[in-house]
């Protein structure tokens, strides 16, 4: 609760918050919007709807029609946390001052209460985190081949006519569905930043079995979203038991070299370094990525 002394947040009539939520667990984040500098003309919780694709495609429609005026869709996930007053405000400021502008979202950073298990898998595996910069930053998907921006749906916001010139979210992965959102309004020429001084909080993997489990569903994101668009996938095609089985040896072979040399298509840096968990994960989304494209191998048999 505010005290007397503290001004009233700013309207902005302009702007939703979309929250798709599992489990409801959003107690402390709409918290954190309650302190916020700016006022959202609504903030859409949408409990329960699977994938997230379709949950937030829910949030925009709800948000829509409770504010029609809305041009500015912030979407957070529910277990991520606003570390300052004004994050909401920094990570809008970059599409008010640059209307070429059409997404931007804030660095994910782990909490202040990480483990240490939470900090080792940060420093290891890329995307995790995503270090804070003190100017916007333009950081624009690739659109050909497989590519990342720096901005991710844990907090973001987009342009609404850019969303819906895009079509919104898919609803037919329940992985990847940011880098797929992103593929398609980049090839449409936007432009995306990570603005500057914005940070929101998000957990890493608090055990190796979470870890693990989380990689393998990326993995298995990856081989469905590379069944919708052939251009971006970063593993081979895999048609068969056999060459499912050669390609899990071939990865199994490389993964004592991985732990010293993390290299992978999807981070294309040789460095040497020992990150033990990077290898594992890196296994683990192969995994994933194999059980899928033999399910999508025999979807398209059936």
């Amino acid at each position: 609760m505010r005290g007397r002394e503290e001004p009233l947040p700013a309207k902005r009539p302009d702007c939703a918050v979309v929250i798709p939520s599992l489990r409801a667990r959003v107690r402390l984040l709409l918290e954190d919007l309650s302190r916020q500098t700016v006022a959202p003309a609504t903030i859409e919780v949408v409990r329960g709807v699977r994938p997230n694709g379709r949950a937030r495609n829910e949030g925009v429609r709800r948000a829509l029609a409770a504010c029609p005026g809305v041009d500015l869709l912030a979407f957070i996930d529910d277990d991520a946390r606003l570390l300052e007053d004004d994050a909401l405000e920094r990570v809008l400021a970059p599409l008010e001052r640059d209307p070429s502008l059409v997404v931007s979202g804030a660095a994910k950073v782990l909490p202040p209460g990480a483990t240490r298990f939470e900090r080792r898998v940060a420093r290891e595996v890329p995307r995790v985190t995503h270090a804070p910069v003190r100017e916007d930053m333009e950081s624009n998907p690739a659109v050909s081949g497989y590519g990342f921006s720096e901005v991710t749906t844990t907090c973001c916001a987009i342009r609404r006519s850019w969303l819906e010139r895009a079509g919104g979210f898919r609803e037919d992965i329940s992985r990847g569905v940011d880098t797929e959102l992103f593929f398609r309004l980049r090839r449409e020429g936007a432009r995306f930043v990570l603005a500057a001084d914005a940070r929101v909080a998000h957990g890493a993997p608090r055990d190796l079995a979470s870890l693990l489990s989380r990689m393998a569903e990326l993995g298995e994101g990856h081989a469905r979203e590379a069944a919708l668009e052939p251009s971006r996938r970063i593993g081979p095609r895999l048609e068969s038991r056999t060459s499912a089985l050669a390609y899990l040896a071939l990865r199994a072979l490389y993964l004592p070299a991985n732990v010293i040399v993390p290299w992978s298509r999807a981070h294309p840096r040789l460095e040497l370094d020992v990150r033990p968990l990077k290898a594992l994960a890196s296994f683990a989304a192969a995994v994933g990525y194999t059980r899928a494209s033999l399910a999508l191998a025999r979807e398209r048999t059936a």
